[in-house]
């Protein structure tokens, strides 16, 4: 097999039929790929669609375990993959027509690869549109595109999220132990930074496999909140611990030091009408300018003028940031 695509399940009865469906109608043979759908203790009928598709595809298997995170579930479908190659797939999104043969013929042509990297279709929940996004942050990067590359040429040139739009080989994945962080949100940018600092290649393709659903209710990311603060706090940490542990150069630590910049800037900006928020930030006053003094250096490093000049302000005072979001 060169593919496991892994599904957590958690309240999408109203979308797991449609992904499903997306996966199986694409003519591709079923020895070539399996699914892993993983019930992270859904409430409501998903898994009975699911087991609709049991019973007629033998390539499909299922987790049972209680309520953990999206986390938790694709950490669970990760440690039974059998597949070279695995891809997070999301439970109310889609995959596109032909997408698995193509993504074959891509994987094939470059064995050695530990990342594949693609644009993505982002659809409107209420009003059915669609655009793509691509991988590459600006045109001007589109010769990235097709080539072997590695951290070092993608730093602030490429979306690092959502991880769907991401297949990684297995092998890769278990060899430096990659799962993602427990019950926390924003876990797959946190994920991919790792990833992208550990892997020795990585590929970016002009090519939309998936349909990334957006929607404006009833997702965690619908709407902002103290725990996604408190996950990018969490993400910070973790951060600092990998970059204690396993960098031991220069360049390395910047790219870290840069990485827990960038989820300071997130913190300050984001809008929030919490009275738990300004005092989260008054008591991080510190931590947030000593991690702002490092990200002023690694992008002097980089070459960005306008994340210096932001880390001037939040080392002059972070509450100004706020007051300009």
């Amino acid at each position: 097999m060169f593919v496991s695509i892994i599904i957590p399940i958690y309240k999408v009865e109203k979308y797991i039929r449609g992904t499903l469906e997306s996966i199986y109608c694409q003519g591709c043979a079923e020895d070539k790929f399996e699914v892993i759908c993983v019930n992270d203790g859904t409430p409501d009928n998903s898994m009975q669609i699911v087991n609709e598709f049991v019973a007629y595809h033998a390539n499909l298997h299922i987790i049972n375990q209680e309520n953990q995170g999206l986390s938790c579930a694709r950490n669970a479908g990760l440690r039974i993959a059998q597949s070279d190659y695995v891809w997070f797939v999301d439970s109310d999104d889609k995959v596109d027509e032909q997408s698995l043969k193509q993504l074959e013929r891509i994987i094939i042509n470059e064995p050695d690869i530990d990342i594949f990297g693609f644009d993505i279709y982002k659809v409107q929940e209420n009003s059915k549109t669609e655009s793509i996004e691509q991988v590459v942050l600006r045109k001007k990067n589109n010769y990235l595109y097709s080539r072997c590359v590695n951290v070092n040429q993608l730093i602030h040139k490429i979306h690092i999220a959502p991880v769907q739009r991401f297949v990684f080989r297995k092998a890769f994945l278990d060899k430096y132990h990659l799962e993602f962080y427990p019950k926390i949100l924003h876990e797959d940018k946190e994920l991919m930074v790792k990833a992208f600092f550990l892997a020795r290649k990585v590929m970016l393709v002009n090519y939309s496999p998936y349909h990334y659903l957006v929607r404006h209710s009833g997702s965690i990311m619908s709407s902002i909140n103290m725990r996604s603060i408190y996950s990018k706090m969490t993400i910070i940490k973790s951060f600092q611990d990998f970059k204690r542990n396993h960098t031991d150069g220069m360049q390395s630590k910047i790219y870290f030091n840069d990485n827990m910049y960038l989820q300071v800037l997130d913190i300050l900006t984001v809008k929030i009408a919490s009275p738990e928020y300004p005092k989260m930030i008054k008591k991080n006053y510190c931590l947030f300018r000593k991690i702002a003094f490092n990200g002023f250096l690694a992008n002097i490093y980089y070459g960005d003028i306008r994340k210096v000049i932001k880390a001037i302000i939040v080392l002059i005072n972070p509450s100004l940031i706020i007051r300009l979001k």
